[in-house]
């Protein structure tokens, strides 16, 4: 089992590949300079995009949807996740009154209406993945409405939270499953990019990752108290004889985080940004602490 938390411009894309060589997209956000998604996906031997996890109905969460369906027509997604309480055409309708009408949007609602997921836990491979939301019109900012996605595979407990705000995690934090699955967490993905409106303190009383993990653009910094907060969070984990606590796309490029079924969990950091002006290979390797 791999996941890989591509280095996008703006947004979240994660790729959760398993056993059995299939996949599951977490948002589909793109990159202008770096790695193209459809490409990667093109150039390596799996069979194919098998379900779509929309954690966010905005327009950086979607941009490379267009893309994707033109450089993959003969793979489609055959199943979307999404939040079961948001209508796609409404979502649409919404942003067209706020002048920001996303194309990627209504073109996820035309084509993938009949195929949508309100199951709130599924499992392939041997990956188990469980779903949370909190509900329209209950909350009207899609930042609160994103989905929570809860994924396991052996040693590894990781969330993608979307761009959830503040209001959102108290909101999810009332149910006793959301904090049971909180509390399995050993990788923590930092909610909206690691920026300010997706940090709530509260979450971790349940929380005590090994491990933080930011996917953001290098234009888009995220503050340095921030980041300080969400390391006084995390155990850390061992890698070079010093302890990192948290791992950032802008800084260091695409993480991945890989299990065989006979190994332990490993994070290889395939590209590594050396003082912002040399993008390296590298395929060294460090497991956590922890397992």
């Amino acid at each position: 089992m791999k996941i890989k938390i591509f280095d996008v411009d703006f947004g979240f894309s994660a790729l959760v590949i398993d056993d059995a060589q299939e996949s599951v997209l977490v948002g589909c956000s793109w990159s202008h300079t770096k790695e193209f998604i459809p490409t990667y996906i093109t150039k390596n031997t799996f069979f194919g995009i098998e379900r779509l996890i929309v954690s966010t109905y905005k327009e950086q969460h979607l941009a490379e949807l267009s893309n994707f369906l033109l450089h993959r027509p003969d793979s489609p997604f055959p199943f979307i996740v999404k939040n079961p309480t948001i209508d796609l055409n409404y979502a649409y309708e919404q942003q067209l009154r706020d002048a920001s009408p996303d194309l990627n949007l209504k073109l996820l609602a035309d084509k993938t209406d009949s195929y949508i997921i309100c199951n709130d836990y599924l499992t392939t491979s041997g990956i188990q993945f469980q779903f949370f939301w909190n509900t329209y019109p209950e909350f009207l900012s899609m930042n609160s409405l994103s989905l929570v996605t809860f994924m396991s595979y052996r040693d590894i407990h990781i969330v993608f939270a979307g761009d959830l705000d503040r209001a959102g995690w108290l909101s999810l934090l009332k149910d006793n499953k959301f904090q049971e699955q909180l509390c399995k967490i050993n990788f923590f993905v930092a909610a909206h990019s690691g920026q300010e409106k997706g940090y709530c303190s509260e979450v971790f009383d349940y929380c005590q990752p090994d491990l933080i993990l930011i996917s953001n653009n290098i234009n888009r910094p995220v503050s340095e108290d921030i980041q300080n907060r969400y390391k006084n969070h995390a155990k850390g984990f061992h890698y070079r004889n010093d302890t990192y606590h948290l791992l950032n796309t802008s800084q260091i490029g695409a993480i991945e985080i890989q299990q065989s079924k006979n190994t332990r969990s490993e994070i290889k950091n395939l590209e590594l940004n050396f003082h912002g002006l040399n993008r390296l290979t590298d395929q060294v390797s460090t497991s956590s602490n922890r397992l």
